[in-house]
């Protein structure tokens, strides 16, 4: 058998963090945990200098605790101070225990307070660590918390920022927040019924979008669902649908009265003060498809906030009627036309973003016909019932569409997008004229 090379000695271990520089003649490279500690190890088979003292108050001296509960959000933080008066033979023993310690007490005051504990951060701060402090994020509490710690506060002993450095005699906070997610909701309640008017445009929102909701009663969360249904589907004029919604001309009344019977049919009480998006679009959205086949509806509620995405959401995944309303100083108003909360900017409601041309929107979107540029949930373009079929000459395409196939005619798209006929690959013909290297080629 081939004699093998002694094994090269580790760098680093635990001991480096704890203690005192090592001594000026070194055997090896890294820095200790027990440096950081002020610990000097002796190299050799000498007597043992470290501290051979067993009681935990003879290393560790705890110098001060307080704890913060917020019962709201089930979230208890204790945050401890400690100082390192010596060190023993074995320091990541000691350090281990300080952690442990710390955790144990965490999750003992939040139990006091009737909260199961189910997820742990930790952050060890001290002006002596060159590096900042040492944080562990949020996360969920496992058998391997306490080395995950271990394996951060090892790091900082492996930095050359902490040569020299050590944090014998001087106090460290150790802070440990406790979380109980379990008991925290799982989603955003939105509720309306409020009677006040529409608050000021804010974030660029087109007020001209929005279908006014003036209610006298709580009632906005179905008036907002019914105007933005009869506007979808309904195809009224812009008159037609504006005596409708204001009551003119013989259509005194009628609004109000089939609002009510919508909520009558969901079973929705009258009595109460706001309606939860969350409990009642649900009930109104599968009604109206159970009672009709032509419209697959969906509901998206956008708020003032700003942001792209959608504060709530809900509908078949293969609906094609998009009903938008928007929810601002718990009011809900119906909107006509998504692009008018963008800035006029198109809005994608498969990728929850905005663009400004369909031809320029991203490929990978799922509601996007790569042939025709389109983009909506009808598309992309399906196959024909009639079995059409047609190979355009000019970007190398098969169609089996008509509509797909007149629309990337007439909206030029056949000039902006190819397909390559020797791999098949579609291709945005503006990237490759304006000299962008091959490889980052737009591909559809």
């Amino acid at each position: 058998m081939e004699s093998r090379p002694p094994k090269r000695p580790f760098p680093f271990s635990i001991n480096d963090i704890l203690t005192t520089p090592p001594p000026p003649k070194k055997l090896r490279q890294g820095f200790l945990i027990n440096q950081l500690l002020g610990l000097t190890v002796q190299e050799g088979e000498g007597a043992e200098t470290s501290s051979k003292k067993k009681l935990p108050s003879e290393f560790v001296e705890k110098l001060e605790c307080s704890v913060e509960h917020i019962a709201k959000f089930h979230y208890t933080k204790v945050q401890s101070r400690f100082v390192i008066r010596d060190v023993p033979a074995d320091p990541e023993g000691l350090l281990s225990s300080i952690f442990k310690h710390c955790i144990d007490e965490a999750k003992s005051d939040s139990r006091e307070k009737s909260s199961e504990p189910t997820h742990l951060g930790c952050l060890i701060s001290s002006a002596l660590l060159a590096s900042g402090d040492v944080f562990v994020p949020v996360r969920q509490i496992t058998a391997n918390t306490i080395d995950t710690i271990l394996n951060l506060f090892t790091k900082v002993a492996q930095s050359k920022q902490q040569k020299g450095v050590t944090l014998w005699g001087e106090p460290f906070t150790i802070t440990i927040t406790t979380v109980d997610r379990s008991r925290l909701p799982a989603k955003r309640h939105l509720k309306g019924g409020a009677r006040r008017r529409l608050a000021p445009v804010r974030h660029q929102i087109t007020e001209k979008c929005l279908i006014k909701i003036r209610n006298q009663d709580n009632f906005c969360l179905f008036y907002a669902l019914q105007a933005t249904m009869v506007a979808k589907t309904h195809g009224l004029s812009r008159s037609a649908f504006y005596e409708y919604i204001h009551g003119r001309y013989g259509q005194r009344g009628k609004f109000q009265e089939e609002t009510q019977q919508l909520m009558r049919r969901i079973r929705a009480p009258f009595n109460l003060d706001n309606y939860d998006a969350d409990t009642y679009v649900p009930r109104v959205i599968e009604h109206w498809n159970n009672t009709q086949q032509q419209y697959r509806l969906a509901v998206f509620i956008f708020g003032a906030s700003g942001h792209y995405k959608p504060l709530y959401k809900y509908g078949p995944a293969d609906y094609n009627t998009p009903l938008i309303l928007y929810f601002n100083n718990n009011h809900f108003d119906g909107v006509q036309f998504v692009s008018g909360l963008f800035a006029g900017k198109k809005y994608c409601l498969a990728c929850e973003r905005p663009y400004s041309r369909p031809s320029l929107h991203d490929q990978s979107c799922k509601a996007h016909c790569m042939l025709c540029s389109r983009v909506g949930p009808e598309f992309p373009c399906s196959a024909s019932p009639s079995g059409f079929f047609k190979k355009c000459d000019g970007c190398n395409k098969v169609f089996r569409n008509n509509a797909c196939h007149q629309h990337h005619i007439q909206s030029n798209f056949c000039n902006l997008s190819k397909k390559c006929k020797d791999c098949g690959v579609i291709w945005n013909v503006n990237d490759f004229y304006t000299g962008i290297p091959e490889k980052w080629l737009t591909i559809f």
